[in-house]
């Protein structure tokens, strides 16, 4: 056979390998587990990355994921009207990690990954349902017992979601709505609990032959827990009252605190007032004695001048060009004007 014979030949392998390959090898990645039925039956399980052999036709190669995968989570697999043992109605929003540890026994009892998340995902609701109803809604909303610094308090008729608010009052008479501080168990205490049970019923379930599920829950929590929609509306509704009350409240004790500075700013305008008209008049009182004692002194050391000068201008104001009076030789006028005109000469 010439050299283009053995090209021709080698051409031709590797066609008919690279055609007929995929059915007589498999290659397991690292990122994957790999099962092998013969006939619907399984007959073999690679864990581990390789080269592997198979017959066509017969057997079938199933490829399985290696890493962990994520379910709920979301909106979707929401649990609604969920009651705590108080009779309060929460909306609770799971999620797991699961994980395949058995290939074969996974796919001879849940076949693919789509049944295995619908058995986690029954697993892990009843394991919350299950849970949450044997505690109190502050078990489930609060990890410790320590008392708020503001808090309001809600009450519900038993299952029927309607949201009642209690008010109280403190010394002052600031309304405020007090809530429940007891915890039993608190939040992170119920989730473990939850994770748990639900990781001890899985490992728990077996099928016909005794043999488990192959898959096991590797971690489990709670993404979200609210109030049923009415009940979140009436919550809301109720603080919203609250506030009002506080604003209210607030709002007058400002209203009375101010006319209590008003009336001690009054009063205190008063007190001074009236201790400078008090003053006041003691000093004018003062002043005006001062005067009169000043007044009479003066009048002890003046006097005969003083009524001298009164007299005459007296006088003055008395007499005018035309004056005519009918006088008595005796009186004081009469000698006064005879001694004024003696003084001045004829």
């Amino acid at each position: 056979m010439n050299f283009r014979g053995v090209v021709l030949l080698i051409v031709i392998g590797m066609v008919l390998g690279t055609l007929f390959l995929p059915s007589l090898a498999y290659v397991v990645d690292r990122r994957e587990l790999v099962v092998v039925k013969k006939f619907g039956r399984v007959v073999a399980q690679h864990t581990e990355p390789g080269f592997n052999l198979k017959l066509p036709i017969i057997h079938e190669v199933v490829r399985l994921p290696r890493r962990e995968q994520f379910w709920g989570g979301t909106q979707n697999e929401e649990i609604p009207n969920l009651p705590t043992s108080d009779a309060f109605k929460v909306e609770v929003i799971p999620w797991a990690i699961w994980k395949i540890t058995d290939p074969k026994s996974f796919v001879s009892v849940l076949v693919d990954t789509d049944q295995a998340e619908l058995r986690v995902k029954q697993i892990v609701r009843g394991a919350v349902r299950d849970t949450i109803t044997q505690f109190s809604l502050a078990d489930l909303v609060r990890s410790t017992s320590r008392e708020l610094s503001f808090s309001f308090r809600a009450e519900a008729t038993p299952l029927e979601g309607e949201m009642l608010v209690e008010k109280g009052s403190s010394d002052q008479g600031d309304p405020t709505l007090d809530a429940p501080t007891s915890v039993t168990l608190g939040r992170k205490g119920i989730i473990d609990q939850i994770r748990t049970k639900a990781i001890a019923d899985l490992a728990s379930e077996t099928d016909e032959s005794g043999g488990g599920r192959g898959i096991e829950l590797v971690d489990v929590g709670i993404a979200k827990i609210d109030f049923v929609p009415t009940v979140r509306e009436a919550a809301f509704n109720r603080l919203i009252a609250l506030m009002n009350a506080s604003a209210s409240y607030h709002t007058n004790e400002g209203e009375r605190l101010k006319q209590e500075i008003i009336n001690r700013t009054s009063a205190e305008v008063q007190r001074i007032q009236g201790e400078g008209k008090q003053q006041n008049s003691q000093i004018k009182g003062g002043a005006d004695a001062d005067v009169i004692r000043m007044y009479a002194e003066a009048m002890e050391q003046v006097g005969e001048f003083y009524s001298f000068i009164r007299t005459l201008e007296a006088y003055k104001k008395s007499l005018t060009r035309n004056s005519r009076f009918i006088l008595s030789t005796n009186n004081e006028f009469f000698r006064l004007l005879k001694s004024v005109e003696g003084e001045s000469g004829p």
